[in-house]
């Protein structure tokens, strides 16, 4: 059974995977119903640090690297709404260490750093 394209070590999924749909049931769960809005990201930090759902509903323009941390050590599956440029090697060590599976989230240029 063909379930992706080759590249590199890995095989890349051609539809969502597991975890993406998990994290997406996960977080309309975990979610009060309406989507949260933020004025900033003082706004969206706090919210993070009393539920890290809150991280589904921040956008990417307000996502730092401290946001992106707390969410990502809280549940590594929060690594896949990291906005690319936001994803270290550092953050995706600590993704992949809680969950190996989160390697599909790392970076090309990243991902080949990992043993």
């Amino acid at each position: 059974m063909d379930t992706g394209t080759k590249e590199g070590f890995w095989m890349k999924p051609k539809e969502p995977s597991v975890n993406s749909q998990i994290l997406s049931l996960l977080g309309d769960f975990a979610r009060s119903g309406e989507k949260m809005h933020f004025s900033s990201k003082k706004d969206a930090l706090r919210e993070v640090k009393k539920n890290v759902w809150a991280f589904l509903d921040v956008p990417d323009e307000l996502k730092d690297a401290e946001i992106c941390r707390i969410a990502v050590e809280s549940n590594s599956l929060l690594l896949a709404h990291v906005p690319e440029e936001l994803k270290t090697p550092e953050l995706c060590r600590i993704a992949v260490e809680e969950d190996p599976t989160m390697l599909e989230y790392v970076p090309e240029n990243i991902k080949y750093q990992f043993p």
